[in-house]
């Protein structure tokens, strides 16, 4: 009786887990598309205005100094701790100059 139990047990956790993965491989696949556009942005030498621009900086130095301080700071936060939210920000913000 013990064992049909356990059975059904780790049968509904296998299906409760293979559910978790199928939900989860679309968003793993949309982070991952992310971390490559930024990392691409990182490593071209060419600034969002279209001038050049140093590799593994995110803009060039005149639109750099262009931002207010804080945005600056937060360019120097490591992928997936807060430099792509800081990065959109500082898009918009040259955006809207």
């Amino acid at each position: 009786m013990y064992w049909k139990y356990f059975l059904y047990v780790v049968e509904h956790k296998w299906n409760v887990f293979i559910e978790h993965l199928k939900i989860m491989q679309p968003i793993e696949r949309r982070i991952m598309s992310d971390f490559k556009f930024y990392l691409q942005e990182l490593n071209s030498e060419e600034c969002r205005c279209g001038s050049w621009k140093k590799k593994r900086m995110s803009f060039c130095f005149v639109c750099y100094r262009k931002l207010p301080h804080d945005m600056q700071k937060d360019l120097y936060k490591h992928m997936g701790q807060g430099y792509e939210e800081a990065y959109d920000e500082a898009c918009k913000f040259l955006e809207e100059l």
